[in-house]
């Protein structure tokens, strides 16, 4: 029996073919790319699902190899963010132009935007981190204020929540 993963991250804007930079998006959001195989963790055959763990279990925790820790589990931080009415697609490519501010930092596992389908103006960003500790040492460093500095002109309200990844599991799509 297999060990659950942790949550892959999302899938992220696709490298230049020198695959030095992201490809920048241009009037549109790019379409979203596979990602590479090594991105995700092996898929388990069809129809098999891991056993959850009992309360007894001595299992080590989502995606370890040793004894459970809270240094394991992956940290996620969800933004909800408002954009001002009009400023949607501008707010995108800065969103794209500062985000390696966020994703060069050793800890920070991906990132990534979603717009709403329901709610207009509505913006998403996830991000993975190893864990909480070095999350909040980023969120007060000058390279994150820089960051935010270049958001906030298209912010008019917002909400941030932290979670820890329980388990994750993979679709069967995945592997078209």
């Amino acid at each position: 029996m297999s060990t659950p993963q942790p949550a892959p991250p999302p899938e992220t804007p696709s490298a230049s073919p020198s695959g030095s930079q992201p490809t920048p998006p241009s009037g549109s959001p790019p379409e979203t790319p596979s990602a590479p195989p090594s991105a995700s963790p092996p898929i388990p055959p069809s129809g098999s699902q891991p056993a959850p763990p009992s309360e007894a279990s001595s299992e080590a925790g989502p995606g370890s190899s040793g004894p459970s820790s809270e240094a394991s589990s992956v940290f996620r931080v969800l933004l909800r963010m408002q954009i001002r009415s009009g400023m949607e697609r501008e707010f995108e490519r800065t969103w794209f132009q500062v985000g390696r501010a966020v994703t060069d930092h050793p800890a920070n596992l991906g990132q990534w935007l979603s717009r709403s389908e329901e709610e207009e103006g509505v913006y998403y960003i996830v991000s993975d981190w190893a864990d909480e500790r070095r999350f909040r040492e980023f969120e007060h460093s000058e390279g994150h204020l820089a960051h935010r500095t270049r958001l906030h002109p298209f912010r008019s309200g917002g909400s941030m929540t932290t979670m820890r990844v329980v388990y994750a599991m993979t679709g069967a799509g995945t592997g078209l």
